[in-house]
């Protein structure tokens, strides 16, 4: 057996690659915000991911920009809230359109042809094409690495379901779902449930 490569994480020239191929599958986000200037944001987060069941928790991991708020952290910093729609299959191509970098002004709903539905608890409005939507209210800001990031957490006051992702008893059906997943790089996955 060949031994194992063993460096310290500062000899690794390619962090994001090494992250992205290891922590994988990550399940896909698309956040959408509402913006002080009126525009929907949406943005596709595999850095996402949840805290606790009680309080119900998510977290949202975004990276800065040349040291600046993105647009969905600037949105949730000003309005305290935030929707999490989670992505099935069937919406890759949308997320990927939806992923681009745009300016504050340009809604990537538009761009990615995305529909909206207002949401019942929050001023920001969920993607109608997703198949389970979280309302979350922030909770907590964690800056990462003297700014680099901010670990979002928020707490989720609403759930919406779309009836035929749930079965006879209620309960999600993840085939159904079909939730999409980041692999590394470019890469998509989907999640292929099986018993050990």
């Amino acid at each position: 057996m060949k031994p194992f490569v063993s460096q310290d994480i500062a000899q690794f020239s390619d962090r994001y690659g090494l992250f992205n191929a290891l922590v994988t599958p990550r399940p896909i986000a698309l956040v959408t915000t509402l913006g002080r200037n009126g525009v929907v944001n949406a943005a596709p987060f595999s850095y996402f991911n949840m805290v606790c069941v009680n309080p119900a928790v998510l977290s949202i991991a975004v990276q800065r920009k040349d040291g600046q708020l993105k647009d969905t952290a600037r949105n949730i910093f000003d309005s305290k809230e935030f929707v999490v729609n989670i992505c099935s299959v069937d919406m890759a191509k949308q997320i990927t359109i939806a992923g681009g970098d745009y300016p504050p002004e340009v809604s990537e709903i538009e761009m990615a042809k995305l529909s909206l539905q207002p949401s019942d608890r929050i001023t920001a409005p969920r993607v109608a094409g997703s198949l389970g939507q979280m309302e979350c209210v922030l909770s907590q800001i964690v800056p990462i690495g003297d700014g680099k990031a901010d670990l979002i957490l928020g707490e989720v006051v609403r759930v919406h379901l779309n009836p035929e992702i749930l079965d006879s008893k209620g309960r999600i059906d993840v085939k159904k779902l079909d939730p999409l997943s980041r692999l590394a790089g470019a890469d998509y996955g989907r999640t292929t449930p099986f018993s050990a």
